[in-house]
């Protein structure tokens, strides 16, 4: 019964009434119901947005348009169990032209941009349409593989897991980030800057997606000097002694990007990972984990092994071509017998 007259107020002339009637409504969309809240209010969303898309037009607050980000983040929150034909969806889907204008705005309040962020990484953790609709909105993927590259430590990690939740998708949801967006371009240039291994697992999990996808995605990383060498196994070497839990998990997601490479790759860029030393590494995981009886190490071994018995059987295929008595990849694996 109060939503005509908050919808009123959000839209007056008066910032500090229109702010305190969304933080009303931010507050309202903590409770339980999440998804019917937004059907029921779908006005209230649109006001809300409204202050948003037309915030340069009425020279807005940063309290009131921040106000009004942290809404659209709760509106947007992972509570919901977002489905692309759902009512729920439909609503929020109307306001994501507004959500990629605020991103794609060099001069937008840091605080709002981070609550937008947060918005398109809840979006982007949902199914494949989800993602595809993100993926739409004019610029969004390419501006934030730039934004990879923000001063904020707090944008920077959402824009990465907005990258990281699009290369889980479609090869051609991939194709846009990797390809399109020019994403393993801003993960070299940026590796440096992370520095806890939270955010170190997150890039070496969206290079192991990325080289899960086919081919092409993969030549773009190997394409730039030095991408594979210091992004993932630098990486390895760097935690692959250590026993605490945050370097395991960062191990983990190393192995498995070395077997995709080796798994996905064409029969040129498994020579590429063997000119890396990748064999080496998967064989001292082997070698580690050998005597190993707990999930992890034998997940880990499973991932080596599938890795290495790629490189056998590539190995076989080139020995057939050439009419070759021997695997010339054999002694690897197994050591020279001669």
């Amino acid at each position: 019964s109060l939503k005509p007259d908050v919808v009123r107020l959000i839209k007056s002339k008066n910032p500090c009434v229109a702010e305190q009637s969304i933080w009303l409504i931010g507050n309202l969309c903590g409770e339980a119901n999440l998804q019917s809240n937004i059907v029921c209010m779908a006005d209230v969303v649109e006001s809300t947005v409204q202050v948003l898309a037309n915030r340069k037009l009425n020279q807005a607050p940063n309290s009131l348009l921040n106000i009004a980000g942290w809404t659209m983040y709760n509106f947007c929150s992972k509570r919901c169990k977002w489905k692309a034909n759902s009512k729920h969806w439909k609503i929020i889907k109307e306001c994501l032209p507004t959500l990629g204008s605020i991103i794609n705005d060099e001069e937008c309040d840091h605080e709002l941009l981070n609550d937008i962020l947060f918005c398109v990484q809840e979006i982007t953790g949902g199914e494949n349409e989800l993602i595809q609709d993100i993926i739409q909105v004019n610029n969004l993927v390419p501006r934030c593989c730039q934004l990879l590259s923000h001063k904020e430590k707090n944008i920077s990690q959402r824009s990465l897991h907005i990258v990281g939740n699009i290369v889980t998708g479609s090869e051609e949801q991939t194709d846009a980030a990797v390809i399109g967006a020019n994403l393993p371009y801003y993960i070299h240039m940026n590796m440096y800057k992370w520095k806890f291994n939270q955010d170190v697992k997150n890039v070496v999990w969206l290079i192991s997606n990325i080289m899960a996808s086919n081919t092409n995605h993969i030549q773009s990383c190997l394409d730039i000097k030095g991408f594979f060498e210091h992004n993932v196994l630098d990486v390895f070497d760097m935690h692959f002694q250590l026993n605490d839990k945050s370097s395991k998990s960062i191990v983990k997601e190393t192995i498995y990007a070395i077997s995709n490479l080796m798994t996905s790759g064409n029969e040129q860029q498994i020579q590429k990972s063997i000119e890396m030393g990748c064999v080496s590494k998967l064989l001292n995981v082997i070698n580690r984990y050998s005597l190993s009886s707990d999930e992890h190490g034998n997940e880990m071994i499973k991932v080596a092994s599938t890795g290495l018995i790629k490189v056998l059987k590539t190995g076989i295929k080139q020995m057939r071509r050439r009419h070759e008595a021997d695997n010339a990849w054999n002694h690897l694996i197994f050591g020279r017998t001669d």
